[in-house]
């Protein structure tokens, strides 16, 4: 919830945003769930033109997406399962997949959240700045640089078939990166 809004300043919202917010009976403004179908369409364009297909979050596969790999960066697997299931459900919909995605093509792989939730491992800001200094791509040592570690991790490890297609969803995050400005000032 973003909070209580009057119908002039939500008119000015939608101007300014789109339709990428809701108001909800109690006049409470929220970003709607599913304003990421900008997302999704850019997914699925990406897809058809590499020859795979995914859902969500990062996935592999040799022609179709087969799984939806979740990895956990704050300890709580459950919740992590609970959120992307209500994420690929969401998406399949939006993006007309055809049908259900069974559980067992989630997973939920809890291997790098450690030390702590928010604290990046040493492997963690190895794979920090690793995808800042060959992708330009910032990542957080919340979530994201903890995703990016299992990705880089998993791939050395062959969890990947050789010739996978393997997507990789940046999700966010990049704005704690100011919470770790003095871990990051030398890059």
């Amino acid at each position: 919830m973003i909070g209580v809004i009057s119908d002039a300043d939500f008119q000015k919202v939608i101007e300014v945003t789109g339709d990428d917010v809701a108001v909800d009976d109690e006049r409470k403004l929220h970003r709607r769930r599913l304003g990421s179908v900008g997302f999704a369409e850019e997914v699925r364009a990406q897809e058809a033109e590499m020859g795979v297909t995914s859902i969500t979050s990062w996935s592999a596969a040799d022609d179709r997406a087969d799984r939806v790999i979740g990895i956990d960066g704050s300890g709580t697997p459950d919740r992590l399962r609970d959120q992307m299931r209500g994420i690929v459900d969401n998406t399949a919909a939006l993006v007309g997949l055809g049908r259900a995605v069974r559980d067992d093509e989630i997973i939920i792989n809890p291997d790098y959240a450690y030390p702590a939730y928010g604290v990046p491992s040493r492997e963690t800001n190895e794979a920090i700045r690793l995808a800042a200094r060959t992708e330009a791509m910032m990542t957080d040592p919340v979530y994201e640089g903890k995703s990016m570690q299992g990705m880089i991790d998993l791939a050395k490890k062959g969890f990947f078939p050789k010739g996978s297609k393997v997507l990789y969803a940046h999700l966010g995050g990049a704005p704690a990166l100011n919470g770790y400005s003095y871990t990051y000032r030398n890059g």
